[in-house]
């Protein structure tokens, strides 16, 4: 078995961007493989709005482990959850969630207790930027999530423009995007962390974890 981290993300202070058509990630270009390299934390640069995140200071890693099973055919079995933080108000907020599968054609699922999403990563350097995209059925309509993250909390003019490219090409570079903060004052926690969809032991895990880069 061995470990490789990947980050998926879930993000309202403007409108979440909503479609008249159903989901369809095969119209989107998208990675289909993952190397281990993108191990690591990433930070949220910006974000469409969703209906998750309201805060600053956004980051996440996520780990996911992948098991060969030998049976009648050899196949991998991906596993893992994922760890998110922001500041809110002055509050750490952190979430968690577990990876359901990820598929052939690069599409991973994440499921937290009450909603699992489906992800693709546009686009990575694995060591700059990572653009990634998510989309949820809504009827015949779908909402549109996409976050752009970076091993800094700022882009090169090379990874900047590298990512308004990827954007452009998944459609969504008329979307407003909200900057995300990783200013001190932005990332200064001021009272008891809050958690969502978290257990009590790994909230402790998390937050030492945290409290070590802040």
């Amino acid at each position: 078995m061995y470990g490789l981290v990947i980050l998926l993300f879930l993000s309202a202070v403007f409108a979440q961007l909503e479609v008249d058509r159903p989901c369809n990630f095969t119209n989107i270009p998208h990675e289909t493989t993952f190397s281990a390299s993108i191990t690591g934390t990433w930070y949220q640069i910006e974000r469409i709005p969703n209906s998750v995140e309201t805060g600053e200071c956004s980051r996440s890693v996520l780990r996911i482990s992948t098991e060969i099973v030998i049976e009648a055919n050899v196949t991998s079995v991906q596993t893992g959850y994922k760890y998110d933080s922001e500041v809110v108000n002055g509050k750490l907020v952190l979430r968690n969630a577990t990876i359901a599968n990820m598929t052939d054609d690069g599409i991973v699922q994440a499921a937290y207790d009450d909603v699992t999403q489906d992800y693709v990563v546009l686009g990575t350097d694995y060591t700059e930027y990572l653009v990634l995209y998510s989309c949820r059925n809504s009827g015949s309509r779908s909402m549109i999530s996409a976050w752009k993250y970076g091993r800094n909390t700022t882009y090169s003019e090379i990874a900047a423009n590298t990512t308004r490219t990827l954007v452009e090409n998944a459609n969504i570079n008329t979307t407003t995007w909200k900057t995300v903060s990783h200013s001190a004052e932005a990332c200064k926690v001021t009272g008891a962390a809050a958690s969502l969809r978290i257990s009590p032991i790994i909230l402790l895990i998390i937050g030492f974890v945290l409290a070590k880069e802040l």
